[in-house]
């Protein structure tokens, strides 16, 4: 029935990820899977234990996935940067926004662990925006790394 249920749009809200620890996947399993129960019945849904499997499975697939795919972005634009300037090694700061990153126990780890895999020749520090859009991350990148390029 779940299943059938999450591909119904809208069915289970985006804040579903940003409540990723509810879910339990960084807790004993055990715990994580009363959590992820308790989301879907608040949600509507009856489940079953394969259910709530699939789901935490979902959730977590989808958040990595997420990680993988900015960094992807972030780790070419710093190696295209890097090699057009001609430099061994690029030092610079991305500004970062967004519920995800900020609330999800994994994403950032994710994220800089991925970003270091595809830019080895980059040392990229992330800095974490207290705004609510990208302008504020990418104006607090700036601010704070003036003599580093920022992108």
């Amino acid at each position: 029935m779940v299943i059938l249920a999450i591909f119904t749009p809208d069915a289970l809200p985006d804040a579903t990820l940003s409540i990723y620890p509810g879910l339990g996947l960084t807790q004993k399993p055990d715990k994580g899977l009363e959590n992820t129960k308790k989301i879907l019945t608040s949600l509507g849904l009856k489940c079953e234990l394969v259910d709530i499997h699939v789901v935490r499975l979902v959730c977590e697939t989808i958040s990595t996935r997420s990680a993988h795919l900015c960094a992807a972005a972030i780790a070419t634009v710093a190696e295209r940067i890097r090699e057009n300037r001609g430099l061994d090694r690029l030092e610079t700061t991305v500004g970062v926004d967004g519920t995800l990153y900020k609330e999800h126990p994994n994403f950032k780890k994710r994220l800089q662990d991925k970003v270091e895999q595809l830019a080895p020749k980059c040392k990229i520090t992330f800095l974490d925006s207290d705004g609510s859009s990208g302008k504020g991350a990418a104006m607090a990148a700036a601010v704070v790394s003036c003599s580093t390029p920022v992108i």
